[in-house]
């Protein structure tokens, strides 16, 4: 993913065409290249100093033209000026660099005399004096490995033959055999081995040298890993000591040949689907486990070491999918980082194992190749973010309503509902009469009240007298947490809880709040209602003196309340021929377009002195905000002067209604006449969709009419 120059800051366009000025042999001069003719080393971008060891070509191996570009001829990247700068200070191009890495480049640039520097731009970095060319590295090569300087081991085309009969053939290469092929414990001085099979050690033809070390000089044992290009030549060797003990810390741990190129470990056994996920482990062993099991094809080994061979990625280009088995430590996570840089974020994913560090932990402890595969197939399918879900995988919950008395009212089972109210309104009456009802279900659980009323006082003699089932009821008058509400639902099987008010049920905080209230009950909902099939009953206050227009807008507290529940409830008294009644008003419903006023009888209840009971009277015609006595639904003109001209009349046909309006209400007719016809006649159509009005056909005649009017 290439990144546009001009966005990293510090108008960046003008002090790279300043860089690019000097040439590339000018920013070769800058880091110190060896600059012959048209030609420099080393390259900044694999590390190669000469053209070719083999054909001792000694060469530099960097060649650029006057047109200002550069390319190796030994790892074919390649760039401009200001890419070889990038490649000498983080082993990545320009374009690939983060935004905070563009000014440590614009520094460093600027410490050699290569751009200019701009007082609003800091303290000017102190300049630098160009390092001495390197030196043409000799091309010796030693007659047997052994013969070294206390280094590494020198490349032979010979050694790998050599390597593969020493660790088949010689007796005193056991400790090698045992470390590659032994289980945990069975290494060398109780070390783990590796658990690879022999089949695995000679298709990768693994090989064991006995080398001195480069620090003690003192002979020791490495197991030899072949580097090959991608067409299966061995081009470097890589040497990994062989362990002592467990924990051994003894360096240096791996070496290998000097000036010969690092290919990518598996490269030569990538496979041709190019939709096929690539596995990049973080070592070659990793790669040979990976192999025992089961992944056979397209695993590389590339993750180790500094920086993230350019090369490695133009190698991998073709490949679409790529899966970084990360270890699961520091290094690990470093290493993936590197990686992801390297090679793009937009087609690599990061995976782990699960309960083991890396893929040779894994066949160390044997675990089933199915898990392998179906953890590096989900880390290329990531889970949604938290929220969300793919349609397979939804289990749908089926709307299960508990119906209440005979006239239509329900809960949403599993979910939160409400009643709202002003206070003395008898919400907490009718929520005791559906508690009570719910405890004589036979296949209902316990009902849980959480009040902040004194519940000996009035919740508890409520019920009681209500002929409540009292061992199916539980009292409360604190605030819970969840894990407590939790008890309750495994341990005393509560499926009903009502909480007087709604705000006393959980800790919120500030119950003004919308996040805070929808971050603690959407964790209500999710950890107890959904799972168990738990429905709340909360009661709501409203605020006084409201001219909000919504029995949503005048609960007291965050929105929030409104916007979880399913079911919402509108409660007020109403007052006619001496009796006192409770509409009870559907204001919500998430699961039906049906909306029903309930009207209830206020009677005295027996045996209590100041406690009523709520007894059904049938449905009404009443408005959720006409319920609660605020302002009305509707404040429109046309629609007031409609409701009070079919009041009390058996209905008029439309006409005849717009008729009457010229004459009683000419402001109707305003400026443009035909507009506000087309406007009265669309009123009309909002009250029948409101069920306010009705309509019928009278012979020739179709009329509308009040729905509560007499005679209809």
């Amino acid at each position: 993913m290439h990144r546009d120059h001009s966005q990293n800051g510090h108008r960046s366009s003008t002090w790279m065409d300043e860089v690019k000025g000097h040439g590339v042999d000018g920013v070769g001069r800058a880091i110190g290249a060896r600059i012959k003719g048209r030609s420099l080393g080393p390259c900044p971008a694999c590390g190669a100093e000469v053209r070719s060891t083999r054909h001792r070509d000694r060469r530099p191996p960097v060649t650029f033209g006057p047109q200002g570009g550069w390319r190796c001829i030994r790892c074919d990247v390649g760039g401009d000026a200001v890419d070889l700068a990038s490649y000498h200070q983080f082993r990545r191009r320009a374009s690939e660099l983060e935004r905070e890495e563009y000014p440590r480049l614009r520094e460093w640039a600027t410490s050699y005399g290569l751009c200019s520097w701009e007082e609003a731009d800091g303290p000017r970095p102190a300049p630098r004096k160009p390092p001495a060319p390197a030196k043409v590295p000799k091309l010796e090569r030693a007659p047997d490995s052994r013969a070294t300087t206390g280094g590494p081991p020198l490349y032979r085309a010979d050694l790998q033959d050599e390597a593969i009969a020493r660790l088949w053939d010689d007796a005193a290469a056991a400790p090698v055999r045992t470390y590659l092929m032994g289980g945990k414990g069975e290494g060398p001085g109780g070390a783990d081995g590796r658990a690879l099979s022999e089949a695995c050690l000679r298709a990768w033809r693994i090989g064991a040298l006995e080398h001195p070390c480069p620090r003690s000089g003192e002979p020791v044992w490495w197991v030899v890993i072949p580097l090959w290009r991608e067409h299966g030549d061995a081009v470097n060797y890589k040497f990994r000591r062989l362990p002592t003990g467990p924990g051994d810390t003894q360096r240096p741990k791996y070496l290998t040949c000097r000036g010969r190129d690092m290919p990518l470990f598996g490269g030569c056994n990538l496979g041709n689907d190019l939709d096929a996920p690539v596995v990049i482990t973080e070592g070659e062993l990793d790669v040979l486990a990976m192999w025992d099991l089961g992944w056979t094809l397209s695993v590389v080994s590339g993750t180790t070491g500094d920086h993230w061979d350019g090369r490695w990625s133009q190698q991998l280009r073709p490949y679409s999918r790529i899966v970084v088995l990360a270890d699961g430590d520091e290094a690990g996570a470093r290493a993936a980082e590197r990686t992801l840089k390297g090679l793009g974020r937009d087609r690599v994913t990061v995976a782990r194992l699960p309960d083991v560090k890396d893929a040779g932990e894994a066949l160390l402890e044997a675990m089933d190749p199915a898990l392998l595969r179906r953890t590096i197939e989900e880390s290329m399918n990531p889970p949604m973010p938290a929220g969300f879900q793919r349609g397979t995988e939804i289990e749908e919950r089926p709307i299960v309503m508990l119906p209440f008395g005979h006239r239509g009212l329900s809960l949403s089972q599993g979910d939160i509902n409400l009643l709202v109210a002003r206070p003395g309104n008898l919400k907490s009456t009718l929520a005791t009469q559906w508690a009570v009802e719910h405890s004589h279900r036979c296949d209902a659980g316990r009902v849980l009240f959480v009040s902040e009323e004194d519940y000996s006082k009035a919740t508890r003699p409520r019920f009681r007298l209500m002929d409540g089932n009292l061992e199916r009821a539980i009292f409360g008058s604190r605030t819970l947490a969840i894990d407590e509400l939790r008890y309750f639902v495994e341990r005393e099987d509560v499926d009903l809880i009502i909480a007087d008010p709604m705000p006393k049920l959980v800790d919120l905080g500030d119950t003004n709040s919308n996040d805070a209230v929808r971050a603690a009950f959407e964790d209500l909902q999710r950890e107890l209602l959904f799972p168990h099939g738990v429905t709340v009953l909360g009661l709501m206050h409203v605020a006084k003196n409201t001219q909000r227009a919504t029995v949503l807008d005048q609960m007291l507290g965050a929105g929030a309340f409104g916007q979880l529940a399913r079911q919402v409830y509108a409660l007020g008294r109403a007052e006619e021929d001496e009796a006192t009644f409770v509409d009870v008003a559907d204001e919500k419903h998430s699961y039906s377009a049906q909306r029903a006023t309930v009207r209830h009888r206020v009677l005295p209840l027996e045996g209590a002195c100041g406690l009523v009971r709520l007894v059904e009277e049938g449905i009404v015609t009443r408005t959720s905000a006409e319920v609660m006595g605020g302002r009305p639904a509707t404040t429109d003109p046309i629609i007031a002067w409609l409701v009070e001209a079919l009041r009390g009349s058996s209905g008029a046909t439309r006409s005849e209604l717009w008729s009457r309006a010229l004459q009683e209400r000419p402001d109707f007719l305003g400026n443009n006449p035909k507009e506000k016809r087309s406007t009265f006649f669309r009123r009309i159509k909002d009250l029948l969709k409101d069920e306010r009005l009705d309509e019928a056909t009278d012979g020739s005649r179709t009329v509308v009419f009040l729905r509560d009017s007499a005679g209809r």
